[in-house]
């Protein structure tokens, strides 16, 4: 896809950290190992084997900010499509609902935000007559968001087999949003777990340094011999287990599949789309047939995936 003047397609899969940040990151890693070192061993040669743990702590620090990053875009997707369902509905064809979201979107966020980077760009390709469905589908492998590469596909699909777009993007907002939603409920729920977690963590590393400062001899014979060092080693592994599973138990999230989008369109068109007999509905069975099997005779391609199939 050609990339617009001044400003290309972005890959949200990139955390795009600043240098600042990443210097910062980096320093926060060498802290973390001189604290592990003060806590577990006291030694210097102890510190060079923990030298990989800046470059982990900072990738652990990158998916992070990528995956926050992802999530941000995905909301503000949600606003997308509730612009471009209202221009849709009021007769406006999804090429100039585009250009009337990206105004809608500006006035809403910053010009700085992705959401609004992103409408930029489509605009500029749709001048050059890049099919908007094509562009969607580019944002849904470079955003790397589930819900963005499912809208990509079945506006594939619909746009290929006569869909009721207006409709599908109703369906989207409303499917979007119900998810946000419910993500928000889910974070809310479990933030007092989350600082619970985080509390009990920080917990095993305040009582050693108690002891230390408290009873400097009560530890003291756990540091500078062989026994020492492997039973402070296998305590830093159950701390580090530990943790992990603390911040696995605490995460929590909800999806819904591209099965979830078409089976809605068809419930919502049922006894709506009414055609002539032998000829069927028009668009919405369809659409769920090739959604649901990429590999059928026929399918139509999925912009958003890795394997396409079926003529485009």
């Amino acid at each position: 896809m050609n990339e617009a003047a001044g400003e290309g397609p972005v890959d949200y899969r990139d955390a795009a950290l600043t240098r600042l940040r990443k210097l910062r990151i980096f320093a926060e890693g060498i802290l973390l190992c001189m604290g592990l070192n003060y806590l577990f061993y006291e030694s210097w040669a102890a510190f060079i084997p923990m030298l990989p743990i800046p470059y982990l702590y900072y990738r652990w620090k990158e998916s992070q900010a990528a995956a926050q990053r992802r999530q941000r875009l995905s909301r503000q997707f949600k606003d997308a499509l509730t612009s471009l369902s209202v221009s849709v509905q009021a007769g406006y064809s999804l090429e100039n609902a585009i250009l009337g979201a990206r105004k809608d979107l500006e006035r809403i966020y910053s010009p700085e935000e992705e959401i609004c980077r992103e409408f930029r760009y489509f605009a500029s390709q749709l001048r050059i007559s890049v099919p908007a469905e094509e562009l969607f589908g580019d944002l849904g492998r470079r955003s790397g968001a589930e819900d963005i590469r499912n809208f990509a596909s079945v506006l594939w699909a619909a746009k290929r087999t006569g869909g009721d777009t207006g409709k599908i993007l109703q369906r989207c907002a409303q499917m979007v949003g119900d998810k946000i939603d419910v993500q928000q409920e889910i974070e809310a729920s479990v933030a007092a777990k989350q600082m619970e977690q985080m509390v009990m963590s920080f917990m095993p590393a305040a009582i050693i340094v108690y002891l230390k400062v408290t009873s400097p001899g009560f530890l003291g014979v756990l540091y500078g011999n062989t026994a020492g060092v492997c039973i402070m080693t296998g305590c830093l592994a159950v701390y580090f287990g530990a943790w992990v599973l603390g911040k696995k138990i605490t995460e929590a999230g909800y999806g819904f599949t591209r099965a979830d989008f078409s089976a809605g369109w068809k419930r919502g068109s049922s006894g709506t789309d009414q055609t002539s007999p032998g000829k069927g509905k028009k668009g919405l069975p369809a659409l769920s047939d090739r959604c649901g099997s990429r590999k059928s005779a026929g399918s139509v391609s999925d912009p958003a995936g890795e394997n396409r199939t079926g003529n485009t």
